[in-house]
Formats: C-alpha cells, structure tokens, sequence
C-alpha cells in the first residue's frame, strides 16, 4: 500500500511541476490591462476661462517627465495648465501646490485637484502663489505616495508679464 502511494505522489508531482509554470504562463498572457480613464468626466471637469499668452510656458520644468506647464493669469488670478504627454497609470493621481521649497507633501499644502489620463487640466492656484516659490506634487492616493514633485518659481519674477489687472 505504502509504494502504491509513493507512485502515485511521484507521478502527481511530476505533473504538477510541468502544469504549474504553463499555467502561471497562459495567465500571465491572458491578463487584462490596467483600465485607465482618457479624461476626466464631463461633469466634473471644470474649464477656467484663460486670456491671453502664458506667463510661462515650458516642458522643461518637469524633468524626466513630459509634461507641458503653462501659467497664466495676471496679480489676483492665476491659472495652471499641465499637459501630460503620458499617462502615469496611478490611481486617483492627485495635484497639490506646497509652498516653499522643502520636498514633501505637507500639511497644509493646497489640493489643486486630480489629474488623469494625457488630458490637459487646468488648475487655480492660490493668491499666495504669486508672492512665493513652491512645489507642485503629484500624489497617488490609491498607493499613498509621492509620484513626482517640481519647484514652481515665484510669480513675483513674471510680475512684468503679467496681463493687465481686471477691474
């Protein structure tokens, strides 16, 4: 009884090392692709209204990323555009303004709002944003970490460009 047994466990074993890689293989292969959402929904896409040329406009900024910063605005109203030229593939990527330059997200850092999908967002900014430098951060929510952060120079040194002041 004791070899019949050994026999069978010899032969099953056999079979599950050959079968266990092909299958592990075959779901590999057949495994669907992460869903992304090309934009956000209309109902929650907010337009802001820009006027004019961008104070600034650079994809150098960024670097590592292709992503397309552009500002505009004038003294009391600033607006932020990214353009991803990718799609970062986190879930709930969200857009944060820190000010000063320290690396990090911080507590009372300012949600600008989330971005996804290699749709152009615009973001408002806030007021202090024009007297002081600051980091832009990408957070991903669902994985609660960092994605990526850059430094955003002080507004005061396009305050030339500016458009004119709204009455």
């Amino acid at each position: 009884m004791i070899r019949g047994l050994r026999h069978n466990h010899r032969i099953i074993f056999v079979v599950l090392a050959l079968a266990a890689p092909a299958l592990f293989l075959v779901g590999l292969s057949r495994r669907q692709k992460i869903p992304t959402m090309p934009t956000h929904p209309p109902a929650l896409a907010i337009d802001l209204p820009v006027q004019g040329r961008p104070v600034l406009d650079s994809d150098q900024l960024w670097p590592g990323h292709a992503v397309t910063i552009r500002l505009f605005g004038n003294t009391k109203r600033m607006v932020l555009e990214l353009v991803p030229e990718m799609d970062y593939g986190k879930p709930d990527l969200l857009v944060y303004w820190n000010e000063g330059d320290e690396d990090g997200l911080h507590e009372d850092a300012s949600l600008l709002g989330s971005l996804s999908g290699r749709a152009s967002r615009r973001f408002l900014l806030p007021a202090r944003a024009a007297q002081v430098s600051g980091r832009l951060i990408l957070y991903s929510l669902g994985h609660a970490e960092t994605v990526d952060q850059v430094a955003l120079p002080s507004m005061e040194a396009y305050r030339g460009d500016f458009l004119e002041e709204e009455e």
